[in-house]
């Protein structure tokens, strides 16, 4: 269960990658740690964050993709999602072939992942699970570059506390 604070810093992390998300519509997978299903509610939270903003979204687990439209292997006609669509899927089950217009990868100092093949074009640090923090944004996603600054204060947050103890000897003589 989290604290109202923590679910703040969920509000505020998936309201950011809501934010990044390109114009117009687009397949985005959840990658990465997946301890307890932690992929799958995070996809779950962004495909929220888009439908608050307005923006039509379609959240798909696992089988849903076989045949899915706008997804690889797909027939074309009634139930096709506009071209504005933005389809969601988290967890490993999606795998790689489905011809992602963006990766969202959630690690840890636990569980990094190498995909081997194309980078995440946006990376998500989960090492405290009640606390993640955006460590990573694709230049053409990163628009002015304001979340950088939110996400870097958000990290340091949580640590203020200790860090003299932890780092006290990083201080100037």
């Amino acid at each position: 269960m989290l604290t109202g604070e923590q679910a703040t810093r969920w509000e505020t992390v998936l309201s950011t990658i809501a934010g990044l998300l390109p114009a117009g519509g687009g397949r985005v997978l959840m990658d990465g740690v997946d301890d307890g299903g932690l992929a799958g509610r995070f996809a779950d939270g962004l495909a929220a964050g888009v439908r608050q903003v307005g923006r039509e979204c379609h959240r798909l687990v696992g089988a849903e993709l076989a045949g899915r439209p706008g997804t690889a292997g797909a027939s074309r006609g009634a139930g096709v999602p506009s071209p504005e669509t933005v389809l969601i899927v988290g967890g490993p089950a999606a795998g790689p072939s489905l011809g992602w217009d963006m990766v969202v990868r959630l690690r840890s100092r636990y569980f990094r992942v190498d995909q081997g093949g194309r980078c995440a074009d946006i990376v998500v640090d989960v090492d405290d699970p009640g606390w993640p923090v955006v460590r990573r944004v694709v230049p053409g996603l990163a628009g002015d570059g304001r979340w950088h600054v939110r996400e870097s204060q958000a990290f340091f947050a949580v640590r203020a506390a200790g860090w003299d103890t932890k780092f006290g000897e990083d201080l100037p003589a």
